[in-house]
């Protein structure tokens, strides 16, 4: 059955993401679920356990954050500096300029990645990261990258700037493909439904999502020459048809 008006477009997919984020749990939301307590990264991933969808948003965390902590490492000037200095110590014997210049690279790249592992980590702990950071909210020196595995597990401090988890999981949404997001937020319904006892066999495709009505009565006529004049209508009763539909 045809559906006679398709909700779509930017505002409906904003409307959309947005009620996922309040209807679905997540890693810090302190709700959950029965079918799986991570599901809006479960409607990110699409993986089978609450372990392989954090695993899969916390590696987008980190490819956001790298490429935007790499861009401010090429933009800070310090931070530049320190990088080109240690280059130079590592490679300068060489006499190769082209040499010194990729191990500055490679050092901001592996600097930036380090940073962008203690912003994740500051998310899950529930803290705020910003998009774009400044000298007051980089917190890895070039000295502690040797030791990042310590600074992990003791915990990062956070700036108390910026986003938080649910936030970069918003970034994340509208970054996604709305289609895919629609059919896993089915799937989490469906799940969610079929752990009730009473809906145990609940299937969302044999769900009705549209209903046409064709709707007739008949009504005795009280002035019976209003309806003859006006509506053409004759005899002692009145047949009256109303069609309609709804479809979700």
């Amino acid at each position: 059955m045809k559906i006679e008006k398709t909700h779509s477009g930017l505002t409906a997919n904003l409307l959309f993401r947005e009620y996922l984020l309040q209807h679905f749990p997540s890693h810090l939301s302190g709700l959950k679920g029965k079918a799986l307590d991570y599901q809006i990264e479960y409607i990110l991933g699409g993986k089978n356990t609450d372990e392989k969808n954090l695993k899969y948003v916390v590696n987008r965390l980190l490819l956001i954050r790298e490429g935007m902590n790499y861009l401010y490492c090429l933009k800070d000037q310090s931070i530049r500096q320190q990088a080109e200095k240690l280059a130079v110590a590592l490679t300068g014997f060489f006499g190769i300029p082209a040499l010194t210049a990729a191990t500055k690279h490679a050092l901001l790249l592996a600097w930036a990645y380090g940073e962008s592992l203690v912003d994740v980590r500051i998310l899950l702990d529930g803290g705020k990261v910003p998009i774009w950071k400044d000298a007051s909210t980089w917190s890895l020196t070039l000295e502690n990258l040797g030791r990042i595995t310590e600074i992990l597990k003791e915990g990062a401090k956070e700036s108390g700037k910026g986003l938080m988890y649910p936030e970069y999981l918003r970034v994340l949404l509208n970054m996604g493909s709305v289609s895919s997001q629609k059919m896993r937020a089915l799937d989490m319904i469906q799940a969610e439904l079929r752990e009730e006892g009473e809906a145990s066999g609940f299937k969302a495709e044999n769900c009705i999502v549209a209903v046409k009505t064709n709707t007739q009565w008949k009504c005795r006529t009280v002035f019976f020459s209003l309806p003859k004049a006006v509506m053409g209508i004759s005899g002692p009763d009145s047949v009256f048809t109303q069609k309609c539909s709804i479809a979700y």
